[in-house]
């Protein structure tokens, strides 16, 4: 294979007493975004840009005696494997080897020939207030972590500077939740061990209520069990919330089910300032988690919250065995509906669940959803809630760094989340603080 004529940069560093023999490189599409990435490509140096030539990236070793792993640019033009469409081949110099590191296939993500846009690139756009596109956000999923995570930390400081959101949640009515959603323990189709209650009493609500935002550093978010609250549970919860607020927007959220529009009103009208109702998945994959109702419906909810003036927070719950692609339509739909707040929960595989025995993400794929998501909603509040202790264990502060700016302290619904004054400790130990409700 002929290289082109004189390119630009540095010439690929070969060990003086090797040869420099050239090797043929054969990679799978799906490896091909992990192994080796095509740079944007480079002109041929004569000062024309109107020739190119691609620029194949080797993350490998030099050897004989090297073995700290380097990444070294070549000119090379890949050719598809005679017979076989899902590999293409390299000619590089045998001095170097290509590492073996996992590939996007278990990301269950399709690679596909053609230059990889880097990440620089991305980030860039994204400062911008553009979110990447889902063919960027799939080369960020094998993207180098620490390059990710600058990227991600920088683009966080961009829109929200060092301020972080805090909200909390009070569970005001539990279980016996009609729907048969399989990864939830208050659903009445799961056998979890759980307390069961009724709607809370006015005055104990009201109480608990005032407890959790007169530091005036969080929200506090009214979450109820069920498809949707009664007229009367409803009319309670706005008489308490006009209390609280004397009339006026108090910062109080409401997760409470498929609202209709004059249910939706009346919050709104009694001081509720935030409605809260997840996608969950995305379209595809909802039907695997949830039968008894349609990703429509939830996505109708949203879009008539938003109808009505409320701000809306949606997001998702991920680990839940979808794929990158799942991931990354979901974050898509999300920035189409113009929602400023996006919470991201990671499975806890409760007992007498049906996904009781699926297997939890690991920190670092954890971290990676955050800070891919940063790059796809650039300017929305990434809010990390439930299952952060649980998956991200010791990791938790590279949350920040994975481009969070938000999180939900205190308990969850069903579980014992991390203590408020931790949360604060770790908030002030990463530099960061907290941004007044």
């Amino acid at each position: 294979m002929r290289l082109p004529p004189k390119y630009p940069g540095k010439k690929p560093v070969v060990p003086r007493r090797i040869k420099p023999q050239k090797t043929v490189l054969k990679l799978s599409l799906s490896q091909l975004s992990r192994h080796a990435l095509l740079k944007p490509s480079i002109p041929p140096g004569n000062g024309s840009t109107e020739q190119t030539y691609p620029c194949l990236l080797i993350r490998g070793r030099q050897l004989p005696n090297e073995t700290k792993p380097v990444n070294f640019f070549y000119p090379a033009i890949p050719k598809f494997v005679r017979g076989n469409r899902d590999q293409v081949s390299f000619c590089v110099p045998t001095a170097f080897v290509v590492n073996s590191a996992p590939s996007p296939e278990k990301y269950n993500v399709n690679a596909t020939p053609g230059n990889c846009i880097m990440m620089s690139e991305i980030k860039e756009k994204c400062l911008t207030g553009r979110g990447c596109s889902a063919e960027e956000a799939i080369h960020l999923i094998t993207a180098n972590e620490a390059e990710l995570f600058a990227a991600a930390t920088e683009i966080r400081e961009a829109f929200f500077g060092k301020q972080i959101e805090l909200c909390c949640i009070i569970n005001a009515k539990s279980g016996r939740c009609d729907m048969d959603c399989r990864f939830c323990s208050q659903s009445g189709h799961n056998s979890t061990a759980i307390e069961v209650y009724p709607f809370m009493d006015s005055a104990e609500l009201e109480q608990q209520i005032r407890d959790d935002i007169k530091d005036g550093d969080r929200k506090c978010g009214v979450v109820t069990s069920g498809g949707k609250l009664s007229s009367d549970e409803l009319k309670t919860l706005a008489e308490t919330v006009m209390k609280i607020g004397g009339g006026k927007k108090a910062p109080v959220c409401g997760s409470l089910g498929r609202l209709n529009r004059e249910d939706l009103q009346m919050l709104k009208d009694s001081g509720v300032t935030r409605f809260h109702h997840n996608l969950e998945a995305s379209a595809k994959f909802y039907p695997e988690i949830c039968s008894t109702q349609e990703w429509s419906s939830r996505l109708e909810t949203v879009k008539t919250a938003q109808e009505i003036g409320l701000k809306v927070c949606s997001g998702g719950l991920f680990g839940l065995g979808e794929s990158w692609q799942d991931r990354i339509d979901l974050a898509i739909t999300l920035r189409e509906l113009g929602v400023d707040s996006v919470p991201i929960n990671f499975l806890y595989a409760h007992p007498g669940t049906p996904l009781k025995n699926q297997q939890p993400l690991s920190a670092e794929e954890a971290l990676r959803i955050i800070a891919v998501y940063r790059f796809l909603l650039p300017d929305v509040t990434l809010r990390i809630c439930g299952g952060r202790a649980h998956i991200l264990g010791d990791r938790q502060k590279e949350l920040f760094a994975a481009g969070a700016n938000g999180l939900m302290t205190g308990n969850y619904l069903t579980v014992a989340g991390s203590q408020y004054e931790s949360d604060l400790e770790m908030i002030r130990e990463c530099g960061l603080e907290i941004s007044a409700t």
